[in-house]
């Protein structure tokens, strides 16, 4: 569970040093994804959650963390949580959205069914947006081709 450790009027985004978006469908993981202001990413699966994911790790000089936190609503800090959306239908799923850094450690998270409402559109935008800025980057990490050791 997360615990909210900032007052409101100081400014979260500038504390927040990592950013992971979790999704789980019927206890299996099909998306994970860590960017951290230091350049480093773990990324593992896709938005389809049909393709079992291969796990990337690595770093880049691309600004995805700032260009992620950037485009976080400003009323997910003050809104944090976790919330379950009623009358799941379908398997069950969580999707967690976590920020922490120095003095923070917050986010959002849904449980909801496959088969009934999920979490709000702007949520499932921003994770659309985050795996559009590491696609590049996940396409290139597991379609490497492993040098031969001789």
């Amino acid at each position: 569970s997360f615990v909210c450790t900032f007052t409101p009027d100081m400014d979260v985004k500038e504390k927040i040093t990592q950013i992971f978006i979790k999704w789980e469908v019927d206890g299996e993981s099909i998306l994970s994804l860590m960017v951290s202001q230091t350049g480093a990413i773990n990324r593992m699966g896709t938005m389809d959650g049909q393709t079992k994911g291969k796990f990337a790790m690595g770093t880049t000089d691309e600004p995805i963390f700032s260009a992620l936190l950037q485009s976080v609503p400003g009323d997910w800090f003050s809104n944090e949580g976790r919330y379950a959306l009623p009358d799941p239908k379908g398997k069950l799923a969580e999707l967690t959205i976590g920020f922490s850094g120095n003095d923070v450690d917050t986010g959002i998270a849904f449980t909801y069914g496959t088969q009934s409402d999920g979490p709000p559109e702007d949520v499932i935008e921003y994770i659309e947006y985050a795996l559009e800025l590491t696609d590049p980057w996940y396409v290139n990490q597991t379609t490497k081709k492993k040098k031969n050791k001789l």
